[in-house]
């Protein structure tokens, strides 16, 4: 990306480089989270229980795009096709 952006200053599309004032992660660190996720079975008991509920839609759209909690939140009636 770096150089790609750096590409585009030399061509003039570009002022400067955004990538220069980033500051690049330490060595050594990452995250200690754990990836938590639903097996098939419980996803689909999770589906059957908000069967006929307002947000069924929503659910379906998350679990089955991968799409984030603020995309989600943040589509309107007119972003669905």
């Amino acid at each position: 990306m770096h150089k790609a952006l750096t590409d585009a200053v030399d061509d003039g599309l570009l002022q400067s480089n955004p990538a220069d004032r980033a500051k690049a992660p330490k060595p050594g660190r990452s995250s200690n989270r754990e990836l938590r996720f639903w097996e098939p079975h419980q996803l689909a008991r999770f589906l059957r229980h908000v069967q006929g509920t307002p947000l069924q839609p929503l659910w379906h759209l998350a679990a089955f795009t991968g799409m984030r909690r603020g995309e989600l939140i943040g589509l309107r009636r007119g972003d669905i096709d």
